[in-house]
């Protein structure tokens, strides 16, 4: 564990020296330390589960998804349609034209979305274009669309749509409909049934004069 973590670490360092002494080694180039600063803490390079459920559903042909994990995790499960470049092949050459280009939108993720950020990082130092980052990677997308949770009763309506948008989704990409969770029921209190009351008419008595 420690060894990752140091390994992570000097990568993270890597990374970071790239993207700051880059710019000065390419002469003439726009790319600059502010420009890269920029982009880093930009949040337009990220995608959420629910979006990406959505493109794939719909058959969006403008994005293209890549499996940065190992080829052994690859083959144990990944998102349907998606291909396998594993982080540590991910400069190879045979793997640059098709990361380096204008058509398509690549989305890169892993388990979490550290390796997938590393990975964009290193990528948009070398100023590939259309790359994005799936939020909280593989684990985000498995608990937000293949095992989403039940809204609480109080929740507004927009909360029983996205579950019920979710739990469809995760059927679609192979959640069995048995263990698939329950529909959320949008619940409304009934009004109560308003009695009408009829007014009765009061009867005026009429007391004869005189006595007995």
């Amino acid at each position: 564990m420690k060894n990752k973590n140091l390994f992570l670490f000097l990568l993270l360092l890597i990374v970071s020296a790239i993207v700051f002494i880059m710019p000065l080694l390419i002469k003439g180039d726009s790319l600059t330390p502010k420009s890269q600063l920029a982009a880093i803490i930009s949040s337009e390079r990220f995608i959420n589960a629910d979006e990406l459920a959505d493109k794939l559903i719909n058959k969006d042909p403008s994005i293209v998804l890549v499996d940065l994990r190992t080829n052994a995790e690859f083959e144990q499960y990944h998102i349907p349609t998606a291909i396998n470049i594993p982080f540590d092949s991910l400069l190879d050459d045979e793997n640059k034209a098709f990361l380096n280009q204008d058509k398509v939108s690549i989305v890169l993720y892993s388990n979490d979305y550290l390796i997938a950020d590393q990975a964009w990082f290193l990528c948009n130092s070398l100023k590939y274009k259309n790359l994005i980052v799936l939020k909280d990677g593989l684990k985000g997308f498995y608990n937000t669309i293949l095992n989403p949770v039940l809204p609480e009763e109080k929740m507004d309506q927009v909360d029983f749509e996205r579950y019920n948008f979710r739990k469809a989704a995760g059927i679609y990409f192979g959640v069995p409909y048995n263990t698939a969770p329950e529909k959320a029921v949008i619940k409304t209190v009934e009004k109560p049934t308003l009695k009408k009351v009829v007014p009765v008419k009061k009867v005026k008595v009429e007391v004869e004069e005189g006595g007995c």
